[in-house]
């Protein structure tokens, strides 16, 4: 009896823990994204050797391609690390979002090339059919006067468990880094995690180089399985009190 009651607890403790750490990781160029099954891609992208272009395109700030990161789980809170490489394919304003969404709602960072160039943040809803396109509730400067080169963009976003707003860690392009910024809207990441590239007008072609995304989950221990663990204990010193009277 003693031995199955301490094998319950461990079983108990362990059952209220998640492992933490690193959950997804992978990066893919443009032909590894053309030809994962996870990646979905839109508006008939060419492979120009490693590189995805998207030029002639129909649908205004439409999707460029949605990647399934994570599928539905229960997950504790997520830390995500997004590196997006492009480059512009025409002169002018070209404006890639990179949104991460429940396939609901998305957060987003932009790398804005008109006014000098800038990496603004986003929140808002995605328009799902017949091309997902996003529905904006506003915007935040994050970063200004970044010039017209297109080095990659990092960004790091906090999805908290259950739905909570989230929030931007940190977003760059080179040596320029912002600061922590909070979004007005949460991902319910239960339901899955998806990035989502969108363009914006049709007269904008991007090329995209690579993708990088890691999302690392938070350790967790739940007090009621601390607590369950704990009376174990207790009763075992009970059960041995009792043998010795």
């Amino acid at each position: 009896m003693k031995k199955a009651l301490v094998t319950s607890c461990i079983a108990l403790l362990m059952s209220g823990s998640a492992n933490a750490g690193t959950i997804f990781s992978q990066s893919l160029t443009g032909a590894g994204l053309l030809s994962d099954g996870n990646v979905t891609t839109y508006e008939s992208p060419v492979l120009n050797g490693s590189r995805l272009d998207y030029t002639s395109r129909s649908v205004s700030q439409g999707a460029l391609l949605r990647w399934d990161i994570l599928g539905a789980s229960s997950y504790n809170d997520l830390t995500v690390n997004v590196q997006v490489n492009h480059d512009v394919l025409n002169a002018g304003d070209n404006d890639l979002y990179f949104a991460l969404s429940d396939g609901v709602n998305f957060v987003a960072a932009s790398r804005v090339d008109n006014g000098g160039g800038g990496i603004f943040l986003y929140d808002g809803a995605v328009n799902a059919t017949p091309t997902p396109t996003p529905a904006f509730d506003g915007f935040i400067n994050a970063l200004s006067s970044l010039g017209p080169a297109n080095p990659p963009v990092d960004f790091s976003v906090l999805l908290p468990s259950g739905g909570a707003d989230a929030t931007l860690l940190s977003a760059s392009e080179g040596a320029a880094t912002s600061g922590s910024f909070a979004y007005d809207r949460g991902l319910n990441t239960n339901n899955g995690l998806q990035l989502y590239l969108f363009g914006d007008g049709i007269s904008e072609d991007y090329g995209i180089n690579s993708i990088t995304v890691s999302v690392d989950e938070a350790d967790v221990s739940e007090p009621g399985a601390l607590a369950v663990f704990g009376l174990g204990l207790f009763a075992l010193g009970y059960i041995r009190r009792r043998r010795s009277v």
